[in-house]
């Protein structure tokens, strides 16, 4: 491949799908907080809603920017996302088919899990046996989970 420069061509199109993966990587954030305002926030965006709406803006340029260049990389980049959505579909676990009026899992239970684990690796930091920790957490048996 190196010898017929195929490469290049090989490269442009992973470059053009990176960007479209980073274009619904960026996207997704404002999906996820217009369908769920009210779930809680580990984390807050710099400068929301601002700064990622123009990161998004900007990678959309780059990404059209890149089609316009080397259209046979958009073409190619379309053809990979047609083929992978109707074989992702069926694919998806149960609880992403789960129909809109279904319930979810309480935050509040997320949260405790979090606080949780976040005290036992707070008391694993000041040199408590692992075992005790991983008693106290409900974690006995070895293949559970692992602390540390």
């Amino acid at each position: 491949m190196i010898l017929t420069g195929a490469y290049v061509f090989v490269f442009k199109i992973q470059v053009a799908c990176a960007i479209l993966v980073a274009i619904l990587y960026n996207a997704s954030y404002f999906v996820l907080r217009a369908k769920q305002p009210d779930l809680p926030h580990p984390f807050r965006a710099f400068g929301h809603p601002v700064l990622p709406a123009l990161i998004l803006l900007v990678t959309i340029a780059l990404f059209a920017a890149v089609v316009i260049a080397d259209p046979a990389s958009g073409l190619w980049t379309a053809g990979f996302v047609a083929i992978c959505i109707p074989v992702g579909v069926p694919l998806r676990t149960p609880s992403e088919r789960r129909l809109p009026h279904q319930p979810r899992k309480s935050a509040v239970q997320l949260q405790t899990s979090m606080l949780r684990h976040s005290c036992g690796f707070a008391v694993a930091n000041r040199g408590y046996d692992l075992q005790l920790i991983q008693d106290y957490l409900g974690h006995r048996d070895p293949q559970q989970r692992w602390l540390g």
